[in-house]
């Protein structure tokens, strides 16, 4: 329960700017990480 008061307190420290910057790169690893493991996925059970 800390752990997330410190995380939207990071938040809104934060820019506008800066929040846009954080959820893109957010989205970014995300797609990656979903990428690497369904190719993971294909290459162990084909």
């Amino acid at each position: 329960m800390k752990l997330i008061k410190e995380i939207i307190a990071f938040i809104e420290k934060l820019s506008f700017v800066q929040l846009i910057i954080f959820l893109f790169v957010a989205v970014f690893l995300l797609t990656l990480v979903v990428n690497f493991s369904s190719d993971l996925y294909t290459t162990l059970f084909r």
